[in-house]
């Protein structure tokens, strides 16, 4: 199962972590892996590319995390963040067995 943890600062979100591994299928025909790492690596490139924002990126075997740096929080930045969220919520709804959701 991958957690993925939403990371919140005041009313705004400031970063994501997905720990684990979905374990629908096997490496290479796993849909919802797939699905999840195009969502937060797109997200991660969007907040740099569109956003202009400064984030803090961590990658490893079943691990991501992608947090704000200090003062990066604007308009642009929380929309990505909530269509992160609002993906990882709709992927969770058809694969709860598969994803859970911390906030």
């Amino acid at each position: 199962m991958t957690k993925v943890t939403i990371y919140r600062e005041n009313d705004s979100i400031t970063g994501y972590c997905l720990d684990g591994h979905t374990g629908f299928a096997l490496e290479g025909s796993d849909i919802v892996c797939s699905a999840l790492s195009m969502l937060s690596i797109t997200c991660a490139n969007a907040l740099e590319r569109l956003a202009k924002a400064e984030i803090d990126c961590e990658q490893r075997e079943g691990f991501l995390m992608v947090r704000l740096r200090p003062n990066q929080i604007s308009e642009k930045t929380d929309l990505i963040f909530r269509l992160f969220e609002l993906g990882a919520r709709d992927i969770q709804a058809e694969y709860p067995a598969n994803v859970k959701i911390i906030n």
